[in-house]
């Protein structure tokens, strides 16, 4: 079960960080209609795939609604907005630098909100596969429109964990990722029209764009995500979040918009050390399976 914990933890943010290249030729759309349609996206290629298991095991109450809300609103439309804004006024790497703080947030916050004290070892860990982003992403620029819209972005990446904790717990990665997506996505839609220039026609690169970041991104790395939460817990889980930077580099080389450096290579060395170092952490944030059905809902 660990070991799908770490497969799931590593894959959902490494696709994640393939889609940044996706949402640099995103750059020219309205963000709001770009976003909410990939999110759209997500949800119905998660109901075509997983069907019934899309349905909660239980109902939610007002608290659920909340969460869900708070979790679509900051965690999923905030980011995607404060994202594409960032890259207008800064480079990919450059956002990712800031992007890449999120490890240290979640070692220590994640462990406050799953109700025990941080891990010195889990700490330590973040810290130094924050160092590595720093080396992979290689600075970037950075305009004061670009590092303010990046900093959101990062506090609003690491609250996507944080406030999906509980209604994972309880509904499970599938219908948890189902329901933000769909949620996220019929938001920001419906506010693409008085506040967000509308819903142009895409171009077809921009339409490629869309479709991909929806199928990778909103769909497949949301329960990826869920599901490395689900076995790992916050704290442990958002050392992962490291891979973002790395997954970027790749998909910036496929792209061949940026070549492979010494100092990018010694920042995924470096990453990788982190998350070993990670991995040899008590178990105590092992603690978030325990009575979890991963297909949906709390065990009886």
């Amino acid at each position: 079960m660990t070991v799908q914990g770490y497969m799931a933890a590593i894959s959902a943010p490494t696709l994640v960080g393939l889609g940044v290249a996706a949402t640099s030729r995103l750059t020219a759309y309205p963000a709001l209609a770009s976003q909410g349609a990939r999110y759209l996206v997500g949800a119905v290629i998660l109901l075509a795939v997983f069907r019934g298991r899309v349905r909660p095991t239980a109902w939610p109450n007002l608290r659920d609604v909340f969460g869900l809300v708070a979790l679509s609103a900051i965690g999923l439309a905030l980011f995607s907005f404060a994202s594409v804004e960032a890259l207008t006024d800064a480079s990919v790497a450059g956002v990712g630098v800031i992007i890449g703080c999120v490890p240290i947030v979640l070692a220590i916050i994640g462990a406050v909100v799953e109700r025990r004290r941080p891990e010195r070892l889990v700490v330590v860990a973040a810290i130094v596969v924050t160092l590595g982003s720093l080396l992979v992403n290689d600075v970037g620029a950075l305009g004061s429109r670009g590092l303010f819209f990046a900093v959101v972005a990062m506090l609003s990446d690491a609250s996507f964990s944080l406030l999906s904790v509980g209604l994972v717990r309880k509904f499970g990665p599938i219908p948890t990722a189902f329901a933000t997506t769909a949620t996220a996505g019929v938001a920001m839609l419906a506010a693409a029209g008085p506040a967000g220039g509308g819903v142009p026609m895409p171009t077809v690169a921009e339409l490629v764009a869309i479709v991909y970041l929806g199928v990778t991104v909103s769909a497949a790395s949301f329960v990826l995500w869920y599901r490395g939460l689900a076995i790992l817990g916050v704290a442990r889980a958002g050392l992962f979040v490291s891979m973002i930077p790395i997954g970027s580099l790749i998909g910036q080389a496929i792209l061949a918009v940026r070549s492979l450096t010494i100092g990018a290579v010694a920042g995924v060395a470096i990453v990788f050390c982190g998350l070993l170092l990670g991995s040899r952490a008590s178990r105590l944030g092992l603690q978030a399976q325990d009575g979890l059905d991963l297909n949906g809902g709390t065990k009886g």
